[in-house]
């Protein structure tokens, strides 16, 4: 079943509040918290003053929603004084990304929100020596329900994906928050602060996350691109020094972490929405790409280790954990490495993508005429002319806007003319009509427009219209 769209949920949601067993529980449209269906919060009008009645009568109105919307909810928090909550949330289930054991192809898994796992990590019993991570997912999935697929779903780095795409980074999110300590260091137990254990009541969150790295340290703003319309926009993202602390910060597994994992270990610490985890521009996703960034950063610095191409360590941090085994449900030709064809395709990927955009950005900071000059180098080392001295750049007055041209035989006859357009936006269809119509002044039938950005859809419809005319003379390529 499809999950229904935003009204037809509240609509559903609504009807089955009429039920009389939930009249003390009323959702109000207008609170700042119900901006979509993702979260939604019920106020406690009434009728009870019974916590656990309370989040059991919400769970109940979950359990309903599933079976006519299609999305699956869990009451995850209440805030109120002393144990009477004031308000009730419904959270729906995540999807992860999951690597399934047969195929080796990743696939969606739904599991808890990262507001239901923080709360149930407050509720859990703390021996006196603490509680790590991995005892704590064990406990957690119990407490949870999780069926033995969420539980034993494992990641790209073939390591557990509820224990260390879920768990862990909430543990670091109440880290931060004041409500757990780790006096030991990373990679060692959590204890539960005083502010967390005095009653009941204080475990709760009422969670719409205002993290430390929204307000302590101005965010940076990153480029992507709308794969509908092409058209760029700036996302928010947590500022460098945050993320390079958190990945430094952050409880390493025995045998390192896969970068593309950490990345969504960290959206998860971050409280990132689902637009900031998604944003796509040429390179990829842009959250996986400023984390990958960050990381190399590190590990050039000499803070991070890197094992291998894509995984990365803390050689400072403790090793108090035995390499994870695989739990017998893998097909991974070890316990913790993919097998050498999925490793070395996404490595192959990841490496591309980060140095095309290592390059595009060296580009855009350098002198205007650095990318005319690169262009042309380029394009001779392709095999277009016979050597550099073939080529030259024009960009003068009189060249029409050409920025080169390129003599590809001994004589100069046949020549190719070029336009390069150093460009954060996609270049529109005029600009290129534009060069066609230099071409054609010069009676050019070769000729190569360059960006480092992207052509819209008119402007490809453009060329191949160009290209396909049996009246156009013109050899043209964008």
């Amino acid at each position: 079943m499809q999950p229904l769209g935003h009204q037809e949920t509240i609509d559903s949601l609504n009807q089955i509040l009429t039920d009389s067993n939930f009249s003390h529980l009323t959702y109000n449209p207008s609170d700042p918290r119900n901006r979509g269906v993702e979260k939604l919060v019920l106020q406690v009008t009434g009728g009870t003053s019974d916590y656990s009645q309370v989040i059991a009568d919400a769970n109940k109105i979950g359990e309903k929603l599933k079976e006519t919307t299609g999305r699956s909810y869990k009451a995850y928090a209440a805030v109120g004084d002393g144990i009477s909550p004031k308000f009730v949330t419904l959270h729906e289930d995540r999807e992860r990304k999951a690597v399934n054991p047969d195929t080796e192809i990743e696939e969606n898994i739904k599991l808890p929100a990262s507001e239901l796992v923080r709360q149930a990590i407050l509720e859990l019993e703390y021996p006196d020596d603490g509680i790590n991570v991995k005892d704590a997912s064990v406990a957690l999935a119990e407490k949870l329900e999780l069926s033995d697929e969420q539980s034993r779903a494992r990641n790209s780095s073939n390591l557990n994906l509820f224990r260390h795409n879920v768990v862990s980074p909430q543990f670091k999110w109440l880290l931060e928050a004041g409500r757990l300590e780790q006096p030991g260091g990373p990679r060692t137990a959590y204890f539960l602060t005083g502010s967390s254990s005095d009653s009941p009541d204080s475990t709760l969150l009422d969670t719409s996350p205002e993290l430390e790295w929204a307000s302590s340290v101005e965010p940076v703003k990153r480029t992507a691109v709308n794969p509908d319309t092409k058209e760029e926009y700036q996302i928010e993202l947590p500022a460098t020094s945050i993320v390079k602390q958190a990945l430094l910060g952050f409880d390493y597994p025995a045998n390192g972490m896969r970068i593309r994992d950490m990345a969504e270990a960290l959206a998860d610490q971050f409280g990132l929405t689902d637009t900031q985890r998604n944003a796509k521009y040429t390179h990829g996703l842009v959250w996986r790409f400023y984390v990958n960034v960050t990381a190399v950063d590190l590990v050039n610095s000499g803070q991070l280790l890197r094992l291998r191409r894509g995984w990365i360590t803390n050689p400072e941090q403790p090793n108090v954990e035995a390499p994870e085994d695989t739990d017998g449900d893998s097909t991974f030709s070890d316990g913790d490495t993919p097998s050498p064809e999925v490793d070395i395709e996404q490595n192959y990927r990841d490496h591309r993508d980060g140095l095309k955009a290592e390059l595009r950005q060296k580009v855009m900071d350098s002198p205007p005429d650095f990318f005319e000059e690169l262009v042309l180098c380029l394009l001779v080392e392709m095999g277009y002319g016979r050597s550099r001295a073939d080529a030259e750049v024009l960009g003068r007055s009189g060249d029409g806007g050409l920025d080169g041209i390129i003599k590809e035989d001994e004589l100069g006859l046949d020549l190719i003319y070029i336009q390069a357009k150093r460009e954060k936006k996609n270049i529109n269809v005029g600009k290129v009509r534009d060069f066609a119509g230099a071409l054609d002044c010069k009676g050019a039938q070769k000729g190569i427009f360059i960006t480092t950005s992207d052509f819209t859809q008119p402007t490809k419809d453009f060329v191949e219209e160009v290209r396909s005319s049996s009246a156009s003379r013109l050899s043209f390529r964008v």
